[in-house]
């Protein structure tokens, strides 16, 4: 292939646009790299370079607004810059290997970010992004439950968010850790690093809120609002702590019914007359508001997670949280569920009724002002700056001393 072509297509498919998943690897075999300039092109040969490994698809424009991540990974560009580095983005899921060592900074996840500390000659300070819990203790905090359900049921069912790749030398070689919470997954790194930072994730803020009463809200009306993994997420403790409460009405958003040994395993608990099953809903969406009008709850107890956003969604249309400290949701008008049990959900529900008119309207009131206020994209990215200069300013920079831009 001429170098003409081969540069042709990197410019046209790789350095500006998202390649889906079939199409990327085979383009990144071609150009030997799969990295996207996500701000300024490197104009000479002594800036500071930064790598993001991260999602690429936003920088291409292809925004669904159905995940934070889409916006925060190009507030991080943004971050890098404004602190004087020029910004390249590489998807994690880039299956090649090629050398990464003209980098000073790279910060993200993944199979390419593992392989990093494979290369000998790359000084980059290195920060591990993560979204998560330590992997081992999240791994190990599934399988615990599916044992517990087996124990309960009768019956084994499959892992759905078990990780089939782990980075040792990401979560414990690393410069830093940047964790999503300031709560329990963050904990989970401190085992193995000093140095721990957090920033605070960003949730898809209720776009009506002027528009939408919180006294239409019922207070008997609960909502599980998960994604893969109802295991995980606690859907079972949740059905199991409202069989037979006529007087309480459980909504599931979630495709639940695609995880086939959980859907037949809780068939009836699922189809009991207060369980309303919804299926996947749109966070955008008019059936969205339909449920957000009626539960004043969301209810989420989870094994393992960074920062539950599909809760801070809830929070922004009014829900009060009713999670475990897996959760890392630091509202303090949470209610807690003390542990992974049928029974801690199922008080934590008691403890919800019992809350008078006054406090009930003022909790819901002050959930939405709390996501608004701590966990809007403009914190985010003053507390990622915060954490990316401290870094920084303890850390050997490959090319000399570091000096804000």
């Amino acid at each position: 292939m001429s170098k003409t072509i081969k540069k042709l297509i990197k410019k046209s498919f790789i350095v500006w646009c998202y390649l889906e998943d079939a199409i990327a690897p085979f383009c990144a075999k071609l150009t030997g790299k799969y990295i996207v300039n996500a701000l300024t092109p490197v104009s000479k040969s002594n800036v500071r370079r930064s790598l993001i490994i991260y999602i690429s698809e936003p920088f291409s424009g292809r925004l669904s607004r159905k995940h934070t991540n889409e916006r925060e990974v190009l507030t991080m560009a943004e971050a890098l810059t404004d602190i004087g580095f020029v910004v390249d983005v590489m998807d994690y899921r880039n299956p090649f290997s090629f050398s990464l060592s003209n980098y000073d900074l790279i910060i993200g996840f993944g199979d390419p970010f593992e392989r990093v500390f494979y290369e000998e000659d790359n000084r980059a300070v290195k920060i591990f992004y993560a979204t998560g819990a330590s992997q081992a203790i999240h791994c190990y905090s599934e399988v615990e439950r599916i044992r517990d359900v087996a124990r309960s049921k009768g019956v084994r069912l499959t892992p759905k968010r078990v990780l089939d790749r782990v980075w040792p030398c990401s979560e414990i070689l690393s410069d830093a850790v940047i964790s999503v919470t300031d709560g329990w997954a963050r904990s989970t790194f401190e085992i193995h690093h000093s140095k721990v930072f957090s920033v605070p994730v960003t949730s898809l803020s209720n776009l009506d809120k002027d528009n939408f009463d919180l006294h239409e809200k019922k207070k008997n009306h609960f909502v599980w609002f998960g994604s893969r993994g109802a295991i995980h997420k606690g859907l079972d403790l949740c059905l199991e702590a409202v069989k037979n409460r006529n007087d309480l009405v459980l909504h599931i958003c979630g495709s639940v019914i695609e995880e086939k040994d959980f859907f037949s395993a809780f068939r009836e608990e699922l189809e009991m007359p207060n369980v309303v099953y919804h299926g996947f809903i749109d966070v955008n969406s008019d059936e969205m508001k339909h449920v957000m009008n009626q539960a004043s709850f969301v209810l989420l107890p989870s094994c393992s997670e960074g920062c539950a956003t599909s809760v801070l969604t809830c929070m922004s249309w009014g829900c009060i949280p009713v999670v475990t400290p897996q959760c890392g949701i630091s509202f303090s008008g949470r209610v807690e569920i003390k542990d992974l049990s049928v029974q801690a959900v199922y008080s934590a529900i008691e403890k919800c009724l019992s809350l008078d008119s006054s406090m009930y309207y003022q909790l819901m009131h002050q959930s939405r002002e709390w996501v608004e206020e701590f966990h809007s994209i403009e914190m985010y990215k003053d507390e990622l700056k915060k954490a990316l200069l401290n870094i920084l300013a303890s850390t050997y920079v490959g090319r000399g001393e570091f000096i804000e831009g």
